[in-house]
């Protein structure tokens, strides 16, 4: 059987300002911590997010189905996701999530 590629997981926060936000469907300008997951492997491709998994006459694949828990839940939580893919380099999928902050860090601004 053959050795998958393995997966790099990146962790990250990120500003995004008004203007980002507005060019990201879903994005409100604020501080976000972001996710990043890589896959070297066959590249996934902007339909298995629309058409494809809006089909009902197949059944969806496990990495199809999540992927789309991943941009329901990030939704879900006021955030946001992002698909980068290319069919030799593999996909990239970053979750944006809101970063709430305690009482304690909240006073001190």
């Amino acid at each position: 059987m053959p050795i998958a590629p393995a997966i790099e997981i990146l962790v990250g926060d990120e500003f995004i300002d008004t203007e980002t936000a507005k060019l990201i469907g879903g994005a409100l300008p604020g501080n976000y911590a972001r996710i990043s997951i890589s896959h070297p492997g066959q590249s996934l491709t902007a339909n298995m997010m629309t058409a494809k998994l809006l089909d009902m006459e197949r059944q969806p694949s496990n990495t199809e189905l999540a992927v789309l828990f991943l941009h329901t839940q990030a939704k879900r939580l006021d955030g946001f996701t992002s698909i980068v893919s290319n069919a030799t380099r593999g996909t990239t999928i970053t979750i944006y999530l809101p970063v709430a902050l305690s009482d304690s860090a909240a006073s001190l601004k």
